[in-house]
């Protein structure tokens, strides 16, 4: 790997039905966004560690150079802020959001636009965002390095199931796992979204 390069581990986030949204209420979540996971990020004391972000639009990656279960942690409390706010809106401006969890190197560097971010890491992130299922509301999937973590964690508790497995364009096919901590954070997936194997959609804490 390039010099510099240095493990990340990616937190995906994509705004639900962004571009069905007049441009006030996409700034808005785009706003609610930013301030909500700057303050679980300065809650969970990531201090000089907070992450960088990759802003997509209709979301983003945030970059996190820590432990797992930190960002997993991280997560939890955003979803928590998110859950408050939208308890005080109207159900069209309310913030609904899925996840995707990915660890793998990134080379930082400054072109002539400014930072620049070379590795598969975002590219398998947004391969996981882009073939979660569009019917849930707040699922956080992961890949298997962030599973295998996971599995090593005495906290956060976890319930991880197997997912369907994701084909890319070049037919290489990710194993994806869905997450779940009861309560606040992530869904139950349906056993048709599951893996089709039985014995691969193992459940554990």
């Amino acid at each position: 790997m390039a010099d510099n390069a240095t493990d990340f581990v990616v937190l995906g986030i994509d705004v639900i039905s962004y571009s069905l949204r007049p441009l006030s209420l996409q700034k808005q979540a785009q706003d609610t966004l930013d301030r909500l996971l700057a303050r679980a990020v300065k809650d969970m004391k990531w201090k000089t560690q907070k992450p960088e972000w990759i802003d997509a639009g209709d979301g983003g990656y945030a970059l996190f150079r820590g432990e797992e279960a930190k960002v997993v942690e991280t997560l939890f409390a955003f979803q928590r802020l998110v859950d408050d706010d939208n308890a005080s809106r109207e159900e069209d401006a309310k913030l609904y959001l899925r996840y995707a969890l990915h660890k793998d190197q990134i080379l930082p560097w400054t072109g002539e636009f400014g930072k620049k971010y070379t590795g598969n890491a975002l590219n398998n992130c947004a391969r996981l965002l882009s073939g979660m299922s569009k019917k849930y509301k707040g699922q956080v999937v992961c890949s298997e390095t962030i599973k295998s973590a996971i599995s090593s964690f005495s906290q956060p508790a976890v319930v991880i199931t197997r997912l369907a497995d994701i084909e890319d364009k070049h037919g290489k096919k990710h194993p994806v796992y869905n997450l779940r901590r009861d309560p606040g954070l992530g869904v139950i997936p349906d056993a048709s979204d599951q893996h089709p194997n039985p014995m691969e959609r193992h459940q554990s804490m």
